[in-house]
């Protein structure tokens, strides 16, 4: 019997800005996040471009509810570094 993954298949999601550097480091950190440059894009899209959780699903190619995912996540992420100084590195790609 196979081993099926339930729900749909997962999309291709697109990135359209050059990320560099891939990481920025609070000097003298010892931990580190890391960042999927998928949830650094839909930051960017929704937050930095102003567009609309739709707008950067389609932007993306993707499903509005993972952009929601994506952005939950990178924001989770992003406060914690910030708070507790820690080095952000960016994955993927």
């Amino acid at each position: 019997m196979l081993n099926r993954r339930k729900g749909r298949p997962p999309t291709a999601k697109r990135v359209t800005y050059n990320y560099l550097p891939r990481e920025f480091y609070v000097e003298g950190a010892v931990e580190s996040v890391v960042l999927d440059v998928f949830e650094l894009e839909a930051l960017r899209l929704v937050d930095c471009e102003g567009l609309s959780l739709q707008g950067a699903a389609e932007r993306m190619g993707t499903s509005r509810s993972t952009v929601w995912r994506l952005l939950r996540r990178g924001r989770r992420k992003l406060a914690d570094a910030v708070v507790h100084g820690k080095r952000i590195v960016l994955k993927g790609r």
